[in-house]
């Protein structure tokens, strides 16, 4: 707020003709004159303000001054206005500036006790403190405790007082929920037995005169402290408050901590005693000399980590001392989320560790050693989820170690997150790449390798349609002693044979399955000469339906059934094409009977529900309705001819494709637990099902699970 004098001042109006700068209203001094309309004590406003007055125009008048005087004086008014707690709810506190005391005739009684104990040498027994748990610093008394804000604030003693901290004492009183008395005295214990009219209420001010800067408590921390607690978060306050005691000590891995000291001994006896042998033959001198010492690397993962020149820092490793942390760089406050269940008797470990800085008080960030210290008494807690393990972006974001530094500045808080990245951790190296491919790769590879003529990749993009068709070209060739390329498939036969180049193998159609219908004349030309169609094209999201989206029902309706549709549709009309130019050929006998195949990739998820799969479900589904209405359509329509168009479905299990590299490895693990065989499928094993449906010409309108079993639990 500007001072008074500068608002005095006289400005005479500008001459300047040209355009003003555009002005931020929220930068600009508000008009608080309107509260006096909702104020108890000041009634000589009653009506409502109007909307659009501009009080703060440029004038030589004193008006402007007179109007923010007035301004100030209505949100003065405002914060004055008498605070009224209802009867049911009204919540009592008792300042006690003495700390917890016991109740006058129980501090009596335990006296009388303690003393007929030390009479009775005979009787051994330990009187519990009836204030165990009580923090030394607690000020307020509640001596009936109302409300849920108690669930997380304040500790009960034997006789259910609650104790509350200045803070937590401020912050009740300053949202109007506790209802403030000063104490009959200011030494003796605090009594709840006093008449009513000998009570005194302990107004705002007093309670901020009387509290802060007690027991620690600034008005940076308070300020940080409400803050967090009006968002709905628990604070709690830290071991290492008044920056006398640090953080205890956070182990790496609990269970390695627990083993016997005998085993830990014969382990690292035969650790030393391999690293020794290691360093001799493998020892890196590539800091003083050449890379290549006794041992030659052998992979691109040894090799790099032979050109690591400088140490990294692992944050898994603990260090043999611990920095001592420096105040203010020093935790204050746990923080637990709102949706984290708090129990006061016993509070599990905090979501958030955070450090409160007064930024007038430190103008200069803290020194590397500083902050080493602070993030090195925070717990050792590694990226875990199911986004972290997939996005390696995200585990360097959130880190291994973290600290918090909350900086006030006059009252304005900035939140501060400092992260133990562990770069060293993340071996970009020896990062694997995506897996080959899924079912509909493996199954042209394996149709190649059966000795397929052609086969045609359909999709979307231009790109991944040629890195498939190169990966697959080169997974059918190999060299032989220098003369050449000779097909996997019977390389005695074909050595010295002239051999088809691999390109014409393997053709290339661009267009999204899921929109066939605007390349229907190409996909037709392209299925003139196809004996065999693999519908294995599929996308699936695991989602709740509520959550999907029309957008991605439409999608994966589209991409799974509609052009599954399709693609047979063009396979069936070509087929009765190549039919009536068989009959109209009446120059050549008629030929032996051809028989042509469908195959649908479905899903197991067709026949068994699992929550977040309805759409991609409902699509599998509609591929074995497909299969079978195809199987008797194709046969009816094509009857009497020499030509059948056989249709049949697999319906595979868990597969490891892409889709599952997306899985967590709980997930993973949650999954594999339940199929029999205890393992996923391999989609070379998906391509064995489909060469014998394409083979056996008997098969038709067969639907295979392929499933490990898993459809029987």
């Amino acid at each position: 707020m500007a001072d008074l004098d500068e608002d005095v001042i006289h400005h005479p109006p500008s001459s300047d003709s040209a355009p003003q700068a555009e002005i931020d209203l929220s930068d600009e001094m508000q008009d608080f004159r309107f509260l006096n309309s909702l104020s108890l004590v000041d009634t000589s406003q009653s009506s409502l303000p109007r909307r659009g007055e501009k009080d703060f125009e440029p004038n030589p008048t004193m008006l402007q001054s007179d109007i923010l005087a007035a301004s100030r004086q209505a949100m003065y008014t405002a914060i004055s206005h008498p605070r009224l707690h209802a009867e049911k709810s009204l919540c009592v506190g008792i300042y006690a500036p003495e700390g917890p005391t016991l109740l006058p005739t129980e501090a009596n009684n335990q006296e009388d006790a303690q003393a007929s104990v030390g009479d009775k040498c005979a009787t051994k027994r330990t009187i519990k403190d009836p204030m165990a748990g009580i923090p030394s610093d607690a000020c307020v008394c509640v001596p009936q405790p109302r409300g849920p804000f108690f669930k997380t604030m304040g500790r009960a003693d034997r006789w259910n007082r609650v104790w509350l901290l200045p803070e937590e004492a401020i912050y009740l009183v300053e949202r109007g929920s506790l209802y403030l008395k000063w104490p009959s005295t200011i030494t003796a214990p605090v009594r709840v037995d006093i008449e009513e009219e000998m009570d005194v209420p302990m107004s705002l001010e007093a309670a901020y005169a009387c509290m802060m800067g007690h027991a620690g408590l600034t008005l940076d921390r308070y300020v940080v402290y409400s803050g967090l607690k009006r968002n709905g978060y628990t604070v709690v306050r830290a071991p290492s408050w008044y920056g006398t005691v640090e953080e205890p000590e956070h182990g790496i891995n609990d269970d390695i901590a627990s083993a016997g000291s005998y085993l830990k001994g014969v382990s690292a006896c035969w650790s030393r005693f391999y690293e020794s042998i290691a360093g001799m033959l493998e020892k890196d001198n590539s800091a003083q000399g050449p890379l290549i010492g006794v041992s030659t690397p052998r992979n691109y993962n040894a090799l790099y980590r032979k050109l690591a020149l400088i140490p990294a820092h692992n944050a898994a490793v603990p260090k043999p001392e611990r920095k001592s942390t420096e105040a203010p760089f020093q935790f204050t406050y746990y923080i637990y989320k709102p949706s984290t269940p708090y129990k006061i008797s016993a509070p599990q470990a905090p979501d958030f560790r955070i450090a409160v800085v007064d930024a007038r008080s430190h103008t200069s960030i803290p020194t590397m050693r500083q902050l080493s210290a602070l993030i090195e008494s925070s717990p050792y807690e590694p990226p875990r989820g199911e986004k972290m393990e997939r996005n390696l972006y995200s585990r360097l974001r959130q880190g291994y170690r973290s600290a918090i530094m909350a900086i006030v500045d006059q009252g304005v808080v900035s939140y501060l997150r400092f992260a133990d990245a562990g770069f060293s951790r993340e071996k970009i190296y020896e990062s694997q790449g995506p897996p080959r491919g899924g079912i509909g790769y493996a199954i042209a590879e394996r149709f190649l390798a059966e000795g397929a003529s052609k086969v045609i990749l359909i999709g979307r993009r231009h790109e991944k349609l040629k890195d498939a068709s190169r990966r697959l070209t080169e997974s059918i060739l190999k060299p032989i002693n220098q003369t050449g390329y000779v097909a996997t498939r019977t390389p005695e036969e074909d050595v010295g044979e002239k051999m088809t180049s691999p390109d014409s193998k393997i053709e290339v159609l661009v267009g999204d399955i899921a929109a066939a219908s605007d390349w229907m004349d190409e996909l037709e030309k392209a299925m003139t000469n196809v004996d065999i169609l693999i519908n294995a094209a599929g996308m699936s999201n695991s989602n709740i339906l509520p959550r999907t989206s029309p957008e991605h029902i439409s999608a994966t309706l589209r991409t799974n059934l509609e052009g599954a549709i399709y693609t047979s549709r063009a396979m069936l009309k070509a087929c009765i094409r190549a039919r009536s130019k068989a009959k109209s050929n009446k120059d050549h006998p008629e030929r032996e009977e051809i028989s042509k195949c469908i195959i649908n990739i479905s899903s197991l998820l067709a026949l068994k529900g699992v929550t977040g799969t309805v759409t991609y479900a409902a699509s599998k589904a509609g591929l074995i309705g497909l299969t079978r209405s195809m199987a008797v359509e194709a046969a009816d329509i094509l009857r009497g001819g020499n030509l059948v168009l056989r249709c049949n479905a697999i319906l595979p299990g868990y597969i490891d494709t892409p889709m599952i590299q997306d899985f967590s490895d709980a997930k993973v693990n949650e999954l594999r637990a339940q199929i029999p065989l205890n393992r996923f499928g391999d989609p070379r094993e998906v391509a064995d099902a489909a060469v014998f449906l394409a083979t056996n010409e008997y098969a038709n309108n067969c639907v295979l699970n392929l499933d490990g079993g898993l459809g029987a639990v």
